[in-house]
């Protein structure tokens, strides 16, 4: 504001109030809507197995990064 940029100053402040307005609107539905459902997700077994397999060559790269390089 001291630089004479009052406009941007704005906009910046109303950018942010759009974005709070939004998430809260996310945070609501998620912790305070009643949902009366009881909605369960099934997951294909192959799925399961594919899920636990890319987290075990994720954890494995994330703790051993040079494994990788030397194959390379």
């Amino acid at each position: 504001i001291s630089s004479d940029m009052v406009l941007i100053v704005l906009v910046a402040v109303i950018a942010s109030l759009v974005g709070v307005y939004y998430y809260f609107k996310v945070i609501i539905a998620m912790y305070f809507a009643k949902d009366d459902t009881n909605n369960s997700i099934t997951i294909n077994n192959l799925y399961k197995v594919i899920l636990i397999t890319c987290l075990t060559i994720t954890l494995l790269l994330g703790l051993f990064p040079s494994f990788l390089s030397n194959l390379l």
